[in-house]
């Protein structure tokens, strides 16, 4: 597929978040096939992140890539940033919900 949206399952049956640690790359290759050596190489696009304790409460914010430019969006502020302040910072890697990747 041209885009591959990644979601990470953060939630419990009992709706309690999961913080462990997700270590995103800015890029990803991924076979193709089972016996092809052939690969899908993917770049990092956008990560949507949700803070808070549970599925009930909390705040969603996305960081995006614009041309070369990444903007982190909160409610409606957008600040430009490097990926780094998302995937080299522990506290933001815990609060990743979806990644996604295009060709």
């Amino acid at each position: 597929p041209k885009a591959l949206l990644v979601h990470i399952k953060r939630f419990d049956a009992e709706n309690q978040k999961n913080e462990a640690r997700i270590h995103l790359t800015n890029t990803l290759s991924l076979p193709h096939h089972e016996n092809d050596n052939d690969n899908c190489n993917y770049r990092l696009c956008g990560v949507l992140n949700h803070i808070g304790g549970s599925v009930d409460n909390g705040h969603c914010t996305a960081i995006t890539k614009k041309g070369e430019q990444w903007v982190h969006y909160n409610d409606a502020v957008g600040t430009k940033r490097s990926i780094s302040f998302f995937t080299g910072n522990e506290y933001k890697q815990r609060q990743c919900y979806m990644a996604l990747y295009i060709q």
